[in-house]
């Protein structure tokens, strides 16, 4: 009896060690939506460094690179599908640019408890704001070559790619402040 107990003991050690080494992907992962006694976001202490492309698609990151979709956009679609049935879900997103050697940029962006949260790591102090509708807008400028999108978190859902295109590309200061109403970040699609 006391062989089979130890047997068996052993089996559950070996079980545990062994699922100690499963490698969990980045997508898998829930994000910390955690905050300083000053109430800025924290999210961004567990970052990976040095991450490169190959690293951020095979980790499971929603990869963007030079403004185009590079890898996991399923990653983004399960966000995507999870928020609308207003369920609890986060997403780090990885944007890569030949101008940043550094290494990449990252957004958190969360659907929790009934509202949209979005979090930039290349900005200090950031304080959550909450928001209520996350926008997919597509478009073409004029005389563009490409297609885009814009995915938007505003508290007003009647922003379309239009107004937020004339917007962006804008002069004029008291448009441009109408930005600080929401969070975006863009893609292109060339192919």
């Amino acid at each position: 009896m006391k062989k089979v107990t130890s047997l068996i003991m052993m089996l559950i050690c070996i079980s545990v060690l062994l699922a100690g080494c499963v490698k969990t992907k980045a997508s898998d992962k829930s994000l910390s939506f955690s905050f300083n006694k000053n109430e800025y976001y924290t999210g961004f202490s567990d970052l990976p460094s040095k991450l490169t492309l190959e690293k951020a698609k095979e980790d499971g990151y929603f990869t963007i690179k030079d403004e185009e979709i590079f890898a996991n956009k399923e990653v983004w679609d399960k966000f995507d599908k999870v928020s609308s049935r207003k369920e609890n879900t986060s997403i780090r997103i990885a944007f890569f640019s030949e101008f940043e050697p550094k290494g990449p940029a990252y957004l958190d962006l969360y659907y929790k408890d009934g509202s949209y949260y979005m979090f930039n790591s290349t900005k200090k102090n950031e304080q959550k704001k909450p928001y209520e509708y996350l926008l997919t807008l597509d478009g073409r400028m004029p005389s563009a070559a490409v297609t885009e999108t814009y995915f938007v978190l505003a508290n007003d859902n009647t922003w379309t790619f239009e107004k937020l295109s004339n917007i962006v590309f804008s002069s004029n200061r008291e448009k441009l402040k109408s930005l600080s109403e929401i969070r975006f970040f863009h893609v292109i699609h060339k192919k």
